[in-house]
């Protein structure tokens, strides 16, 4: 399938951002001076924007010391949560500051006010979080020299088990009071991570904010908190030959040949997938890695590809349904879920005699009470896999990750580039922007201003997609 990607790069779009020194290596004859790098720019006009709670926002509301602006988009998994985080450790450090914290969104089509609103309630962040019309959030990013370009790209189609015009696999539910559904079997690669991890003993831990699953942990290997490095999901480009990082969460790529590394590992060290099978490789930190190949499909796989909420434990003889949508077996086993496979040669529905984990190559099964006489049990759904561009865009939004400090007259005075910036060191430059601290200014003179092309090289970039419907 064709996917549409609509990517927004936000960039620095100054030829030179003059700095001041930021480490501790002297460059200073003085013992003050700033901890991020120094800006020399006019003061941000005001503008009116939306906050989270759908109302308009003046920038300049209120009459702060310092003022710290943040750019962040709310499907952003790794970088942009690190840097809210920074920020809440700040605020422990500031009762003694008049400061205002502001974020503002790089991706308005997706951060609506009610989308900003449940990011700040997962994250417990509590300043405003803004979004607007493009225009007007293209002025302010213009303001703090912030360039965001759009352009179409195509997306790669990874995923091959489903040629065009072959007949879709389908998992039906009959609930003990007759009603019935049928679900589509779109496997995900979080779908296929699960059924990898319990053919190859995997350990996998993850986090889920409501909106997406990240990947933490897997087999007691985690992610650090300092955010140093993290779990990156790639998927396998028949074209190139090689992995690349997929751009989409973990719930929204498709399955196929995929893998899981730090996100600091050569894409060229992962082993190749089969090229013949679903393969799920992963690299541990290490360097170590192992794969899963899904050479057979069971029941089981299709139950996790096609059903939103059901309960199967592992039992003795392997996984066991135990409930569908909040509907539970009873203990007494007054009845209990039965596996159904459909026989296209009779086009009847069969009990299955083996469980869900053996029964395998069947493209349509149903689960019903044992109670439930076949014959009432719908037929399946015939419908083919077509191709559909016009289906889902996906959308990609990456961004050069920029905290700004400015003073009262909202004047940048300090940016601290990437998100693995120190929060003590932080806080020191936010006070100072205050006033509270000595002026750095008053000691020392900036360095010469950093080229576009260093500046841009040592960003940390945060890329993340969601779909959406057209």
């Amino acid at each position: 399938m064709r996917w549409v990607s609509i990517t927004i790069v936000a960039l620095l779009c100054a030829s030179t951002i003059p700095a001041s020194s930021a480490g501790e290596d002297g460059h200073s004859h003085h013992s003050h001076h700033w901890n991020g790098y120094t800006l020399d720019r006019g003061s941000i006009p005001n503008h009116v924007l939306t906050d989270h709670n759908d109302g308009s926002y003046s920038l300049q509301t209120g009459n702060y010391d310092v003022v710290v602006v943040a750019f962040i988009f709310t499907t952003c998994v790794d970088v942009c949560p690190v840097i809210t985080n920074n920020l809440m450790q700040a605020e422990e450090q500031l009762d003694d500051v008049d400061y205002q914290f502001i974020s503002i969104t790089v991706d308005p089509a997706t951060d609506t006010p009610e989308v900003l609103k449940d990011y700040m309630e997962n994250h417990g962040a509590t300043w405003p979080h803004l979004t607007g019309d493009l225009d007007d959030l293209q002025t302010v990013w213009d303001d703090f020299e912030i360039s965001v370009i759009t352009e179409e790209i195509q997306n790669h189609d990874h995923n091959h088990n489903h040629d065009h015009g072959e007949e879709n696999s389908t998992v039906t539910v009959v609930m003990p009071d007759g009603t019935t559904s049928s679900n589509m079997a779109m496997p995900t690669a979080w779908d296929q991570l699960r059924a990898a991890a319990y053919q190859n003993n995997w350990v996998v831990d993850t986090s889920d904010d409501g909106n997406s699953i990240v990947v933490t942990g897997i087999n007691n290997d985690d992610s650090p908190t300092d955010g140093s490095w993290w779990w990156e999901l790639h998927s396998w480009n028949e074209s190139a030959h090689a992995w690349e990082a997929a751009n989409n969460e973990i719930n929204s790529v498709e399955a196929g040949s995929l893998a899981f590394a730090p996100n600091s590992t050569d894409d060229a060290a992962i082993p190749m997938p089969d090229m013949e099978n679903n393969t799920f490789v992963v690299v541990q930190s290490d360097g170590t890695s192992d794969s899963s190949v899904l050479s057979e499909i069971n029941a089981w796989h299709l139950s996790l590809a096609s059903l939103d909420s059901f309960s199967a434990p592992e039992g003795e003889f392997g996984h066991y349904m135990n409930a569908i949508d909040g509907v539970e077996a009873p203990s007494n086993y007054s009845w209990w879920w039965q596996l159904h496979y459909w026989d296209m040669t009779t086009s009847t529905w069969n009990e299955s005699t083996v469980g869900m984990d053996s029964l395998y190559d069947q493209t349509h099964i149903a689960w019903a009470p044992n109670s439930t006489s076949d014959e009432i049990i719908p037929a399946p759904s015939m419908e083919m896999d077509q191709e559909h561009e016009e289906e889902d865009n996906d959308t990609s939004t990456s961004h050069s990750t920029q905290t700004f400090i400015l003073d009262g007259d909202w004047k940048p005075k300090v940016v601290f580039l990437g998100y693995d910036w120190n929060v003590d060191l932080f806080v020191e430059d936010v006070k100072r922007a205050a006033k509270t601290t000595a002026d750095p200014h008053d000691h020392e003179h900036g360095l010469p201003g950093f080229t576009f092309s260093i500046i841009a090289a040592s960003l940390g970039l945060a890329i993340i997609a969601s779909s959406r419907d057209e």
